[in-house]
């Protein structure tokens, strides 16, 4: 076995243990983001406005950036399926500037 085949049979598991850990991670993101959701509602009611208008970016952030099950990544467009309640919220959170 010559040396480049080595590296490819190194290389397998390597690249198995990357996607391996990258498959954790996007579990562990998926499983705390209910969590991180709530929190940054609570803190759209925060004292420091400072705090109310950075957790409206984030959530707004997070909306934006959720994939749709029906459009490929590319196609998603902004909008839509905010809840409108929350949307209110936000807006409010925002404006008392």
């Amino acid at each position: 076995m010559g040396q480049a085949g080595k590296r490819v049979h190194v290389r397998k598991p390597i690249d198995k243990r990357i996607e391996t850990a990258h498959k954790k991670g996007c579990l562990l993101l998926a499983k705390s983001l209910p969590t991180a959701i709530e929190r940054l509602t609570e803190l759209l009611d925060d004292e420091n406005r400072e705090t109310a208008r950075k957790a409206c970016v984030d959530l707004i952030k997070l909306e934006l950036t959720r994939p749709r099950p029906h459009e490929a990544p590319a196609e998603a467009e902004p909008g839509g399926s905010l809840d409108p309640q929350l949307a209110d919220r936000l807006l409010k959170a925002l404006a008392e500037e």
